[in-house]
């Protein structure tokens, strides 16, 4: 056990009503990877200060890391009923919505984030994600675009896009993608996967 979560053990034992102190050792559980465990801590904390933006968040955080999406939905929906202009409301609640398999609600969520926040790359990367697995590759390559304006070295936009260039066989833009990607990451799976499959073309042509 961690210094940090010592000593909030014993000023939960001196204060068991000052939710700070279930937050912290609640934290310190998410951070040593233990979810199941801070989410009872977070538990405590919210049932002493249920309207806590940074708690409610983390909430939601850990029981997404659980897969416990649904659940997760309901205290992230309360994030942005609370406080609508919380653009990371929005960002965790579409996370939420998309992995319990909601697209449409999770697109929502996103184009919430755009309206309050357009210059965020991390938005533009997701609703992008959501694009690809409803089969909308254009719309997707669209956004993971926008996605390298604002943050060229974006691994996860420059991988999404590489893979939606795949799928649609545009084998230019999946050569010069990985070649991004590789000078980033020499040891990337999916650059050194689309690169194999453009030079085996490249070699039967």
């Amino acid at each position: 056990m961690s210094i940090i979560m010592i000593c909030s053990e014993y000023q939960i034992d001196l204060d068991e009503k000052n939710s700070q102190y279930w937050a912290n050792m609640a934290f310190s559980l998410q951070r040593e990877g233990k979810p199941k465990q801070a989410q009872k801590y977070y538990e405590k904390a919210l049932e002493i200060e249920p309207e806590n933006i940074s708690y409610l968040i983390n909430m939601g955080s850990v029981l997404n890391s659980q897969r416990k999406h649904a659940v997760a939905v309901k205290y992230l929906r309360y994030v942005t009923e609370i406080s609508p202009e919380y653009v990371e409301g929005w960002i965790n609640l579409s996370v939420a919505y998309l992995g319990d398999g909601n697209l449409d609600e999770a697109l929502i969520c996103c184009n919430k984030g755009l309206d309050l926040d357009p210059s965020n790359a991390i938005i533009w990367n997701n609703r992008g994600y959501i694009f690809k697995l409803q089969n909308k590759f254009d719309n997707a390559i669209s956004d993971y675009d926008e996605s390298l304006r604002l943050i060229p070295d974006n691994i996860h936009a420059l991988t999404n896009k590489l893979i939606a260039h795949g799928v649609l066989k545009q084998w230019d833009k999946v050569k010069s993608t990985s070649k991004k990607i590789l000078k980033i990451d020499k040891d990337h799976k999916d650059a050194l996967y689309w690169k194999a499959v453009v030079d085996d073309i490249e070699i039967r042509e």
